[in-house]
């Protein structure tokens, strides 16, 4: 027999390879659940440190709005004296700031180091404060320091009414700062566009204020529409090939959007450690496993090779062997019961010993029965001929008695129609009569020996009765016996 026609390997393959599938089912199964939660938690995380991050911007603007504002307030700032306004500028300057000036609705600057030879009227952070809306507009590269500034105006009111725009162009590495800071994953990183998608803030420095991120990644402009638009939102797309997520806040202060991205590899990577080592714990228990079904096929596969020697030597005839099993499984019941069969045809096979020395001595009795019932036979065949030949020669006898007799009739006629001849007649008659005492005396005898055929053809009907009884005992012996056999 091939290995892979045993009990061992079949029991290996069909107990393994539902361990296998169970074990793969499970993997996937929780690799995909863990994956959706996980994803579902980075997701969470990005918008929330999207949240935080754009109101640590906010707040950080604000304070810088509420810092201006407070300067807009003050009485000297209020009267807008060019003349002493340099000086008083300059001693409210902190290490924030690039600069700090006044513009009159004209658009006429006058800063800390004096009067300035252009006009601020054509800006938009002018005529917002102007409306009376404190703002801030995208940094710039400061022509002087060479520092990323961005410009902060205030309105000044005199009453309810807006007299000027105090203004400052504020060290924006803070802005950058914040978002340097925030990271996710393992590249993950955070970045700031304003309302033409340019690149406010960015780890890589090459890209502030020089690249946009419409131009950077194609095929996005859906999500790049809505944080133009000042929403919130988490989305998949793909850059440089790269797939990626990415949630966007507003800084609402600024019309800025914030966006936390991070590679999806990333975010599945724990996700992919946890099936390898699943794979690598499923392959182990499959081994482990594989040890252990092969021992214990081997204990249940030991005992039925035994089994299978045992009918082998049976079906040779050879009830000889010893069975005896000490197991109380279903196994050792097997095992008990083969015992049982081989004692069984043990005794049978006694009995059938004993039922053919019987049914040779019967054999005999019946050879000679049949010996003597063919004799009985023959003489029964014989007595009928006898029989036949005794009817035949009577009934002959009786055809010429009543001939006779017919005759002594015509003579009785004859006897009366004439006398002359009466002399002749009775010496006739006298000779008839003598004749027909003489077939009488014949028919006597054979009648007799009719009789005597009779009786010895009764007597062997008799005989062959007996042995034909002594034929259904030997017949019922023989079924006895087959019985037993069967």
């Amino acid at each position: 027999m091939k290995f892979t026609q045993s009990l061992k390997f079949n029991f290996l393959l069909w107990i393994l390879g539902a361990f296998f599938l169970a074990s793969i089912g499970q993997s996937f199964v929780s690799y995909w659940s863990g994956k959706d939660i996980l994803i579902q938690q980075i997701q969470e995380n990005c918008t929330q440190i999207a949240d935080a991050t754009g109101a640590e911007i906010d707040s950080w603007i604000e304070g810088k709005f509420s810092e201006m504002s407070t300067l807009a307030k003050l009485d000297e700032v209020k009267k807008m004296d060019a003349e002493r306004l340099p000086a008083l500028l300059s001693g409210l300057m902190s290490a924030d700031h690039d600069n700090l000036y006044v513009v009159w609705p004209d658009g006429t600057v006058v800063g800390d180091i004096g009067h300035m030879d252009f006009k601020l009227d054509d800006r938009n952070y002018f005529k917002l404060a102007m409306e009376g809306k404190a703002n801030i507009d995208t940094p710039v590269l400061s022509k002087a320091t060479g520092n990323l500034v961005a410009p902060v105006a205030v309105p000044i009111y005199r009453g309810d009414k807006v007299v000027g725009v105090l203004g400052a162009t504020i060290k924006a590495e803070k802005v950058t700062e914040i978002t340097s800071q925030v990271k996710v994953g393992e590249t993950g990183y955070a970045y700031l566009i304003n309302q033409d998608t340019t690149f406010v803030a960015h780890p890589k420095k090459d890209y502030i204020l020089q690249k946009k991120l419409s131009d950077e990644a194609e095929g996005i402009e859906d999500i790049i529409s809505r944080m133009t638009a000042l929403e919130r939102g988490i989305a998949e797309y793909k850059f440089d090939g790269v797939a990626k997520y990415m949630a966007y806040d507003p800084v609402e202060l600024a019309g800025w959007s914030l966006a936390v991205t991070v590679p999806v590899s990333e975010v599945t990577q724990p996700l992919d450690n946890m099936l390898h080592k699943m794979i690598m714990v499923t392959i182990v228990t499959l081994l482990l496993l594989s040890i252990i079904v092969w021992f214990v096929t081997g204990r249940l596969t030991k005992p039925i090779l035994g089994m299978v020697g045992i009918t082998t030597r049976l079906s040779q005839r050879d009830l000889t062997q010893e069975i005896e099993s000490k197991n109380r499984s279903e196994i050792g019941l097997l095992m008990n019961s083969l015992r049982d069969m081989n004692d069984n045809l043990n005794a049978v096979l006694k009995q059938m010993a004993g039922s053919s020395e019987r049914l040779a001595s019967v054999s005999d009795n019946l050879m000679q029965t049949a010996r003597q019932t063919g004799q009985a036979s023959e003489q029964v065949s014989a007595s009928a001929e006898e029989v036949a030949r005794a009817a035949a020669a009577e009934a002959e006898d009786a055809q010429k008695t009543s001939e006779l007799v017919q005759q002594v009739g015509l003579a009785m006629q004859n006897v009366g129609s004439t006398t002359e001849g009466i002399s002749q007649q009775s010496i006739n008659f006298k000779n008839i009569v003598g004749r027909v005492t003489g077939l009488m005396l014949r028919q006597k005898d054979e009648m007799a020996l009719t009789v005597d055929s009779t009786v010895n053809v009764a007597g062997v009907i008799e005989e062959l009765s007996n042995k034909t009884q002594e034929i259904g005992e030997i017949i019922n012996v023989i079924n006895n016996i087959a019985g037993q056999t069967n």
